[in-house]
């Protein structure tokens, strides 16, 4: 996986890995990486995980992740995180690993795997298809440019996200009246 990402140390014990590609969705790809220790204390983290039958042993050092994901919109999320089950808040202990370089490179590599591997729209494609989706049902004009002698509806706040709502400036009672959604698209 070489030259897929780079690597930042942030802290003794902390590294970021700044993956180089955005994916196939346009997503951009941040790894915060940590090798944890067990304290000593009955209570620890590992000790209660094995306890509880969630690690076959008490993980003296073990790696955690955290993946950072900006959508081509610059919203971010916790995407592509194998040590979270999907859609849920718990821990997918398969991905609790004992810290060593094997398993490290493990992690990155499944993080790289889910992140790489993704298809489908980009935030904004699919932003943008929603509107026009509205727009289709309801019926109402799409324009990429403000026509010549329209302006933006500064108080209209109805339009789908994405858009905004313009008008020809005529008045409702004239008939003459006409709005459209305008899109921005790039």
């Amino acid at each position: 996986m070489e030259n897929k990402y780079t690597i930042r140390q942030t802290a003794e014990t902390g590294w970021l890995y700044i993956f180089t590609e955005p994916n196939a969705k346009g997503e951009k790809m941040v790894l915060e990486v940590f090798k944890n220790k067990d304290i000593d204390s009955k209570n620890s983290i590992p000790k209660l995980w094995h306890k509880k039958g969630y690690t076959n042993k008490v993980l003296e050092e073990y790696w955690s992740i955290q993946t950072y994901v900006k959508d081509t919109e610059g919203n971010s999320f916790g995407r592509y995180n194998p040590q979270n089950k999907p859609n849920k808040c718990e821990i997918n202990f398969d991905w609790i690993l004992e810290a060593t370089d094997e398993n490290l490179q493990k992690l990155i590599n499944e993080v790289y795997r889910l992140f790489s591997t993704v298809q489908g729209e980009t935030a904004t494609q699919e932003k943008y298809r929603k509107v026009r989706e509205y727009a289709n049902k309801n019926k109402i004009e799409i324009v990429t440019e403000i026509p010549n002698g329209w302006q933006i509806l500064k108080s209209a706040m109805t339009a789908t996200s994405g858009s905004v709502w313009v008008d020809n400036i005529e008045s409702f009672r004239s008939g003459k009246r006409k709005t459209a959604l305008l899109i921005n698209v790039k």
